[in-house]
């Protein structure tokens, strides 16, 4: 953390109410860990009839302590892919607000290869 002052009269203390400030009430907040599990999403013409989606990357970001209750996460899916899925395919994208604000945001991709069906069960079992 830095802290710069201009234009004061008494610089060392403003400087350290400023870092005593930030030291206190601003804490770090994990809204994604790597390969943590969000949600799953359909799979057309798949073996699997969905596939998981999980976090490509850890997010972190510093808040007010007094404004963490406050985030809010939204997803955005893709629509439903059809098979083939490869495992780390983007299939979304989980974001993070404060007040309205964009704090951040993290892809989300597929946890697991999804093959297709063959043609034949893709002819016949419309289940």
């Amino acid at each position: 953390m830095a802290v710069v002052i201009l234009n004061s009269n008494n610089r060392w203390n403003d400087a350290t109410r400023l870092l005593d400030y930030g030291f206190n009430e601003v804490r770090p907040v994990v809204l994604a860990e790597k390969d943590e599990l969000v949600t799953e999403l359909e799979v057309r013409e798949g073996l699997e009839k969905r596939v998981s989606l999980v976090a490509l990357e850890r997010l972190e970001v510093y808040v007010p302590r007094i404004e963490v209750e406050k985030i809010q996460r939204k997803v955005v899916l893709t629509p439903a892919p059809e098979a083939p899925v490869k495992r780390g395919d983007k299939l979304g994208k989980m974001k993070f607000y404060l007040d309205d604000k964009e704090l951040g945001a993290v892809d989300l991709v597929a946890n697991q290869d999804v093959d297709r069906l063959s043609w034949f069960k893709r002819l016949f079992d419309k289940s």
